[in-house]
Parts: structure tokens; C-alpha cells; sequence
């Protein structure tokens, strides 16, 4: 473990000096060297620098493979995180998600028919317990399920409590999900990830209330001007379902009697 620095953080990856030690080296292959050698360069550019900033790996998501929204679309891969990897210690959430999305780039580009990979951005514990972030992650993993339902397999990483990964398999054919857990005797609960949100359709051929996601879609697909929201529970769409014809009612007793009024005008100056 190498001492702290001086702005107060511990790190496991000393700057300048090699990731793979030499009783590591031999047994590096692949990408692996040329990774290191070019980390080492780098890092030696930045020591000489008076006040030099920890450097990390800027990833940009590709758009036909994973989210693409901000902050979604860009993420960071660190030093540390790679220092890990080389020393099989436990990858950090960013590399999951970047071999994630590299798998995905591969089966795409090589017409693999079936298998798919799901971007994991919004699968993590602390993300999950937003309700926004909820119907997001509900909303984004439908949309990937509808377009792959022809695959036998869609693998899903999930890290529950932030602290480990688990691989789901989904087979769409089947209705069949399988949990490889990454090992801990701590009893996990994976229904939160399973919560399917409620949707409000405000304008489009048949307002109202939606279990469904398809059964939204058919309302306001090629629907000029649609407008709608997924809610994280159905209590949560109902009342916003309700609160929402509520103001329209109340606009309506407003319009009416202006109508009204000037309609009223309109034939007393018409007669006269």
C-alpha cells in the first residue's frame, strides 16, 4: 500500500513507477504491456509538471450501443482502476461498464444473433434508490429488452449495495432471469431492480393511465406533440393522472363562462 499524498488520499498505484512488478511482468500478454508502457509515459510527462493533476482515461459512450444522456454519455476510467485489473483485485464499477459496452461493440460489429449486452450505467445500488433514476433504469432496460426479445441471452452487471457486480442472464424468450453472483454470504434482495414503473400518457390517442410499456408506446407513437411519463409506483401515476384532468376540469369551468361572456358580446354587437 503506498503511503498518502499529499492531498491526503491513499493510493494503490504509485505514479512513475511500472503497475506490473517483476515477478508480474513474464506473465503479462496481450494488450497488457503496451497499456502499462503507455501509462508510464504518460505518467512521466505529468511528474515534471510543477502541480500535475491524477490523470484518468476519458470514455465516450457509443450511441447505438448504450445511454447516451448526460451525465451517462462520457464516464472516467482511472489509473488506480486499471492497477487494479492487472492485479485481479475488484474491479471498480467504470471498467465493468467499459467492458460491458466493448462487448456489446463487438457483437454488434460481428452480427452475433444471440447474444446482447445491456448497459449497466443506471445498475448500482446508490442509483437505484432514487426514484427518478428508477423509472430511467425501468425505461432504459424495457426499450433493451423490446429490441433484443429475438436474442437467447441479454447480460445485465448489477452491483448491488455498490460494493460487488452480479451477472444476470435474461432469456426474453423464456421470461427467465439467472443471477450469477460474484460470492457473499450477505442474503441480497434483487427486487428492487425488478420494479416496473406505471405510465401516465398526458396527450396522446387515449390519455390515461398504462401498466404496460407497449400499451404506452401504442399511444404515443407517431402521435404529433405526445406527451408522457413513467412513474416509479402506480399509486404515484394515479395521482398525477388525477391532479392532472383536476386542472384541466378547472380550466374548463374557467374557459366556459368566458366563452360565454364573449359570445354574448359578440351577438348583442351583431343585433345592434
Amino acid at each position: 500500500m503506498v503511503p498518502p499524498s499529499k492531498d491526503g488520499l491513499t493510493r494503490m498505484h504509485e505514479a512513475g513507477k511500472p503497475i506490473l512488478g517483476p515477478e508480474l511482468l513474464h506473465l503479462a500478454s496481450g494488450a497488457m504491456l503496451p497499456l502499462q508502457d503507455s501509462i508510464l509515459v504518460l505518467e512521466s510527462i505529468l511528474l515534471k509538471d510543477k502541480d500535475p493533476n491524477y490523470p484518468v482515461f476519458t470514455v465516450r459512450v457509443p450511441r447505438d450501443v448504450g445511454v447516451t444522456d448526460v451525465p451517462a454519455d462520457i464516464f472516467f476510467i482511472a489509473y488506480e482502476d486499471i492497477f487494479k485489473l492487472f492485479h485481479a483485485r475488484r474491479l471498480d464499477y467504470n471498467l465493468v461498464r467499459l467492458f460491458a459496452l466493448n462487448l456489446a461493440m463487438k457483437i454488434k460489429r460481428e452480427s452475433i444473433p444471440d447474444d446482447a449486452i445491456a448497459d449497466p450505467y443506471y445498475m448500482r445500488e446508490s442509483q437505484l434508490n432514487l426514484s427518478a433514476v428508477r423509472v430511467r433504469a425501468s425505461l432504459y432496460l424495457q426499450k433493451c429488452f423490446l429490441d433484443n426479445k429475438r436474442k437467447d441471452n441479454i447480460l445485465l452487471a448489477y452491483f448491488p449495495e455498490d460494493t460487488h457486480c452480479v451477472l444476470i442472464s435474461i432469456a426474453p424468450k423464456f421470461s427467465l432471469a439467472t443471477y450469477f453472483d460474484s460470492g457473499s454470504a450477505k442474503k441480497k434482495n434483487y427486487a428492487r431492480i425488478r420494479e416496473m414503473p406505471t405510465y401516465v400518457v398526458y396527450k396522446g390517442r387515449v390519455p390515461g393511465v398504462y401498466e404496460e410499456w407497449q400499451d404506452c408506446l401504442e399511444q404515443v407513437h407517431k402521435f404529433s406533440g405526445n406527451s408522457y411519463k413513467g412513474y416509479a409506483t402506480r399509486e404515484e401515476a394515479v395521482a398525477q393522472w388525477r391532479a392532472h384532468v383536476g386542472k384541466k376540469k378547472n380550466r374548463l369551468k374557467f374557459l366556459v363562462p368566458l366563452l360565454l361572456t364573449a359570445t354574448a358580446v359578440v351577438l348583442y354587437f351583431t343585433l345592434v
